[in-house]
């Protein structure tokens, strides 16, 4: 049983951490032929790509898994679970064409450039798809099929910014279509290898199911919002009182920063279902303290680990992150913080 556990914790690993690693790849590459001001201005747009999500799920995403075990009628349930962000997806689509001309000025300060804001109100759609069938994915602890799916998405991500840079293009165009399309294209594949969650035959719209999902999920968006609002503020606070030169420069070192992520998301991954079936099979609550005081400790070490090797990631980056090395201690520190509450 032990290997078991081991083996399912590798796989989920295995997607995380192959995806930071092209991650990191993809870093280097945009960095080296995009410069930095151009890259604070992508990390602008893709900021609001941050802030739609928030709102797009309203804690359903994890009132799912609550109720994976709960519930004999999954397909139903995840049904049931996507109805309101798809309905917040409509709303937010709908404002963002609208305003498309004013969105672009007031981020890409270009009226004109609208590709991007067409292209996210699809992401918004394409998004919902690729959380809850990962979710349905990881529930059912297909440990390899879920690692496969997360570092196809990334790979996407990677191919299309490549071909869009050999297109000859060499501003934030780069970062903000390729992820957006990479993104759209990764899901499609995923909505294509789970269509027959699709399927409504049987379907009934369970408004008490619903009500009960949004009790648990509302706690769950608040804290979610609260930690989206200080991972944003920063960017924010840079673009009032600074430049998209320094926002690029610090998102670089936060994304460096956010290595920290991939031992968490690992974990979560494999945590999440197994949490919820122990929680079934009444585990002593001793065995949770016993998991959550481990992860602590790794995460404190692997904390000071990267921030002794600051210097060794400017090498990699812009050379003017050398300079820049408070931001990248700041981000780990912020990051450490969050994942740690």
């Amino acid at each position: 049983m032990k290997s078991k556990r081991g083996k399912k914790l590798i796989f989920f690993s295995l997607g995380p951490v192959v995806g930071a690693a092209v991650s990191f790849i993809t870093i280097p590459i945009t960095t080296f032929f995009i410069s930095p001001a151009e890259y604070g201005k992508a990390s602008m747009f893709l900021l609001v790509q941050t802030i739609i999500t928030t709102f797009l799920y309203f804690g359903l995403d994890q009132a799912y898994t609550r109720e994976y075990y709960e519930q004999k009628d999954r397909k139903n349930l995840i049904q049931n679970a996507m109805v309101l962000p798809f309905l917040s997806a409509t709303i937010a689509s709908l404002v963002l064409l609208t305003e498309a001309h004013q969105i672009s000025k007031w981020l890409l300060h270009d009226e004109n450039e609208i590709l991007p804001v067409m292209l996210l109100c699809i992401n918004t759609y394409s998004l919902i798809f690729e959380r809850f069938f990962l979710l349905s994915i990881r529930m059912e602890e297909k440990a390899l099929c879920y690692s496969i799916y997360t570092i196809f998405i990334r790979l996407a991500v990677l191919i299309v910014i490549l071909v869009i840079m050999l297109a000859g293009v060499r501003n934030y165009l780069v970062i903000v279509n390729g992820t957006l399309i990479g993104q759209i294209l990764a899901d499609l594949f995923i909505i294509i290898a789970c269509r027959q969650l699709l399927s409504i035959k049987n379907f009934r719209l369970d408004i008490n199911l619903i009500r009960k999902l949004c009790a648990f999920g509302l706690p769950i968006f608040i804290a979610f919002f609260i930690e989206t609002i200080f991972n944003i503020t920063d960017r924010f606070m840079l673009n009032v009182f600074s430049n998209y030169k320094e926002i690029g420069l610090y998102t670089t070192a936060l994304k460096i920063a956010s290595l920290l992520k991939i031992v968490q998301t690992s974990f979560t991954s494999f945590w999440i279902p197994t949490a919820y079936r122990w929680h079934n099979e009444n585990r002593s609550i001793s065995q949770f303290q016993l998991v959550s005081d481990s992860i602590t400790f790794l995460f404190c070490f692997l904390f000071i680990i990267l921030l002794l090797m600051k210097n060794i990631f400017r090498v990699f980056f812009y050379k003017r992150l050398s300079r820049n090395n408070l931001y990248f201690s700041i981000s780990l520190f912020s990051t450490h913080a969050l994942y740690n509450q």
